[in-house]
């Protein structure tokens, strides 16, 4: 890895993150990953071909603020959305958002911090190679018990949960010693692993706990002058009673207390005017940063789900999803959210936050929805979906043609570069080259993904950033004739799951 130079490396890592694989379905597939010229690689990936026996799961996720929140994503959500009830009765679409929104409360839990913390490498000091190594281990493992099925993945966890309530019954009885980290709530088997359907209800966490809020900031910034004001003139008054003055002293102090709250008034009202013209000359600078995991980071994530013939792409941020359909006609089947779009620009204001001249939520970040950012989300008066930053994914729906031939999805690194149009013109071009030339080997996706993303890379960091960002993409072909390559694996009883390894480009 080459030395620091402005935010950048001195020289990119082209190392990759591979993975390819052939589902149940049919559906061969391929997805990189590049760190590329960023000091971290932050985007997580997800390729679950068997998610049931009829569907398959891909989706991208480009981490900001650390990698932390896009690799517990990758971990958990494939797993959340086939425990919901709405996703076994067929109804994708509404199973999706329970689960984006259950995701996002869930980490910021207070239980989740210790394992984001560990995903970031914060937790201790001696984060090493092999720590990595493990926590890539553990995200490979999650993502073949995805694969389970429902029956069994149900049951093996409320059995967790009912091992969590049996010690918590032990240590009400003092039968049992604490960590010494204090008495736990009670643990009950949350609405997702009880496959609750409906979003209001998808706040349920894996733990059954409630969100850990920032109570000190809460309170900060949901006391208004008008509440100050009036709970100084209650104090006032019940001073007056208890002197026992005369009532016409009383009326006169009233009276001043009055002018003197009405030039307070009028002072706050000037000094906020102040501030918004401060503001708007300085709208580059962003607020106070929260740190903490899960409140100062966040990801994207473009979730694709193939099922009986339907893709349905579950979006929030500006990873983007882009179906190559007859005679290489790009189809987007997401929109990315940024904050300038009127629709998100009107939430954003709404929930008390605004667009700075350089496009982003209070000099922040350059999205309007994510996973995580919960600094974003701390306006109680409100659901998620209304937050500055909102949780609540878009939903397109895009039935397979038989002229359609494959289905990419990237993160920003790529699109940043190129449009839809000429990513999949390249992609369909490397295809058509390695079909010809008989070059079709069993990673040959993931190397066409990697020509991809080394188009996209810059020869340096010395322009405006384009080029320079972390970069993830992922390949599947649709209505490829792969007959004969499930039927050898069903004769050989080799297991669907993906293969994961690295690959060092030349």
């Amino acid at each position: 890895m080459g030395a620091v130079m402005s935010g950048y490396l001195e020289s990119p890592v082209t190392e990759k993150e591979v993975i390819d694989g052939i589902s149940k379905l049919g559906l061969k597939y391929g997805a990189s990953s590049m760190q590329g010229w960023r000091v971290a690689n932050e985007d997580a990936m997800s390729c679950v071909p068997d998610l049931t026996d009829n569907s398959a799961l891909f989706a991208v996720y480009d981490g900001h603020g650390g990698g932390e929140v896009a690799l517990y994503v990758a971990k958990y959500l494939p797993m959340l959305l086939k425990t919901q009830y709405d996703f076994t009765d067929g109804k994708i679409e509404q199973a999706l958002k329970t689960t984006f929104l259950a995701v996002d409360k869930q980490i910021v839990l207070e239980e989740t911090a210790d394992e984001l913390q560990t995903l970031a490498g914060t937790k201790g000091d001696d984060e090493d190679e092999e720590g990595m190594e493990d926590k890539i281990k553990e995200c490979e493992e999650l993502n073949e018990e995805a694969q389970l099925p429902l029956v069994d993945l149900l049951a093996k966890y409320k059995q967790k949960f009912k091992e969590c309530m049996e010690e918590e019954m032990a240590e009400k009885e003092g039968n049992f010693e604490g960590s010494g980290k204090g008495k736990k709530a009670k643990v009950e088997v949350p609405d997702i692993l009880q496959g609750g359907g409906e979003p209001a209800s998808a706040g349920s966490a894996a733990n059954g706990k409630e969100i850990v809020k920032n109570g000190k900031d809460s309170e900060s910034e949901s006391s208004s002058p008008s509440k100050k004001n009036g709970a100084d003139e209650t104090t006032a008054n019940g001073d007056e009673s208890k002197n026992g003055e005369g009532e016409e002293e009383s009326d006169e102090e009233e009276e001043e207390e009055a002018e003197m709250t009405d030039e307070d008034d009028s002072d706050e009202e000037g000094s906020e005017e102040g501030s918004s013209e401060e503001d708007s000359d300085d709208d580059d600078v962003p607020p106070e940063f929260d740190e903490r995991e899960g409140y100062g980071s966040g990801t994207t994530a473009c979730v694709a789900v193939i099922q009986e013939g339907v893709i349905t792409v579950a979006n929030v941020g500006d990873s983007r999803c882009v179906v190559c359909t007859k005679d290489g006609v790009a189809v987007d089947l997401s929109e990315d959210h940024k904050p300038e779009s009127e629709i998100e620009k009107t939430r954003v204001e709404k929930a008390g936050g605004k667009i700075t001249k350089d496009g982003r939520v209070n000099g922040g970040l350059n999205l309007s929805r994510a996973l995580g950012d919960h600094q974003y989300k701390q306006n109680t008066d409100l659901p998620p979906e209304e937050q500055m930053i909102s949780p609540m994914p878009d939903l397109q729906t895009h039935t397979i043609a038989e002229s359609d031939e494959f289905m990419l999805i990237a993160c920003d690194g790529i699109w940043n570069v190129l449009t839809s149009d000429a990513a999949i013109s390249f992609i369909r071009e490397q295809i058509a080259e390695a079909k010809a030339g008989d070059k079709c080997s069993k990673t040959w996706l993931s190397d066409i993904a990697g020509q991809l993303m080394e188009k996209c890379m810059a020869p340096d960091t010395s322009g405006d950033g384009t080029g320079c960002d972390n970069m993830t993409c992922l390949i599947v072909l649709l209505n490829q004739d792969t007959s004969k390559d499930v039927q050898k694996r069903k004769m050989s009883g080799q297991a669907d799951t993906p293969e994961a390894k690295k690959s060092k480009s030349s």
